[in-house]
C-alpha cells in the first residue's frame, strides 16, 4: 500500500515537472512579410537589390521552427535575377510555373502559380529570426530577417516605372501558412531615373554624366556632346554646365568666373587676363628682347670708345 502510495506521488510529481516544459512549448510564426528593395529609383543599366523579409519568433522549447519558405515573384516592366539566400544556413531551388515546388523536405504539395516564378527556401536546421542585416535596419525595418534577395532591373521595354511582387507560405512541421503581408508590402515599386529620360544631364550625387542618348559618358564626352546645349544663366544648371559657362559670352551675356551672369567691365577685369595670357607673354618677350638688344649696344659703344 505505501509503495503503491510512493509511486503515485513520484508520478504526479513527475507530471507537475513535465507540464510546464510542454505547457510552454511553441512553434515558430512569421508575421509582417514584405518585399524590401534598398533602392526606390535607379536607372536603365543600373541594378536594385530587393530583399523578401518577415519577423520571426522561433520556436521554444520543443516546438518546431520554419523548415520551408515558398515565394511567387511577379514582375511588371522588371526582371529579376537567380534568388540567393540570405545566410549559408539556407538553401534555394527555383520551381517553373504550376509545378509543385521541388523539395520534399516540408513535404508541401503546394504548386507554383501560374505566372511568375517560384522559388523554394529550405533549411535542416531551420530558419530563424536573425536580425543583424543593416541594410533593413538602416531604413527602418529594425526586428525583420531577410529570407531571400534578387537583383532587379529595368526590362528594356523603355517603362519608367516598375515593381516587383511577392507571395508566400511557410512550413512549420509539415504544415502550410499562407504568409500574410504588411499594408503595401507584397510590392516593391522602382522608378527610372531622371537621367535615363533626360539627355545631356550631370548627376551631382554620383558624379556621373550621360550625353545625347541618355547613356553614361566620360566628362571629356560629356562637354563634346553638349558644350551647345548648355544655356549659361538658366535656371538650376549643375556643377558641370556652370564650369561650361565660366568666362564665357552667350546671347549678349557675360558670364564670369563662377559661371554665373556678370557685367561686361567685371568679365574683362577677371576673365580677359585669363584669356589673354598669350598677350601678356608677348609683352613679356619683347621687353626682353629691348633689354638684350640695349645692352649689344652698350657693348659696341664700349668697345668704340676703347679703340
Amino acid at each position: 500500500m505505501k509503495s503503491r502510495k510512493i509511486i503515485t506521488t513520484f508520478l504526479a510529481a513527475l507530471c507537475l515537472f513535465l507540464v510546464p516544459c510542454i505547457a510552454n512549448a511553441a512553434n515558430a510564426n512569421a508575421t509582417n512579410w514584405r518585399i524590401f528593395c534598398d533602392k526606390e529609383s535607379m536607372g536603365q543599366n543600373e541594378s536594385a537589390t530587393c530583399y523578401l523579409i518577415s519577423q520571426i519568433t522561433n520556436a521554444t522549447d520543443n516546438g518546431k521552427n520554419i523548415s520551408a519558405v515558398l515565394v511567387n515573384i511577379q514582375n511588371q516592366g522588371t526582371t529579376t535575377g537567380d534568388a540567393v539566400p540570405s545566410f549559408n544556413t539556407i538553401k534555394v531551388e527555383k520551381t517553373i510555373a504550376s509545378a509543385k515546388f521541388n523539395n520534399s523536405l516540408h513535404g508541401s504539395t503546394t504548386n507554383c502559380p501560374q505566372t511568375g516564378n517560384c522559388y523554394d527556401f529550405t533549411s535542416t536546421q531551420g530558419i530563424t529570426s536573425n536580425t543583424s542585416d543593416t541594410t533593413l535596419s538602416g531604413r527602418g525595418y529594425t526586428g525583420y530577417t531577410p529570407i531571400g534577395y534578387w537583383k532587379v532591373n529595368f526590362d528594356g521595354s523603355g517603362n519608367t516605372n516598375g515593381s516587383v511582387c511577392a507571395t508566400a507560405s511557410y512550413i512549420v512541421d509539415g504544415k502550410t501558412t499562407n504568409a500574410v503581408f504588411a499594408d503595401n508590402g507584397s510590392c516593391a515599386k522602382i522608378t527610372l531615373s531622371n537621367h535615363e529620360t533626360a539627355t545631356c544631364y550631370y548627376d551631382s550625387s554620383t558624379n556621373k554624366y550621360y550625353g545625347t542618348n541618355g547613356t553614361e559618358v566620360s566628362s571629356d564626352v560629356y562637354n563634346s556632346e553638349c558644350q551647345s546645349q548648355v544655356v549659361c544663366g538658366a535656371d538650376s544648371l549643375s556643377e558641370a554646365d556652370l564650369k561650361k559657362c565660366v568666362c564665357k559670352m552667350q546671347n549678349g551675356k557675360y558670364f564670369g568666373e563662377k559661371g554665373t551672369e556678370t557685367t561686361k567691365e567685371e568679365f574683362e577685369k577677371t576673365c580677359v587676363p585669363k584669356t589673354g595670357s598669350f598677350a601678356s607673354y608677348a609683352v613679356l618677350a619683347a621687353g626682353a628682347l629691348i633689354a638684350i638688344s640695349a645692352i649689344t649696344v652698350a657693348k659696341k659703344h664700349n668697345r668704340f670708345y676703347k679703340v
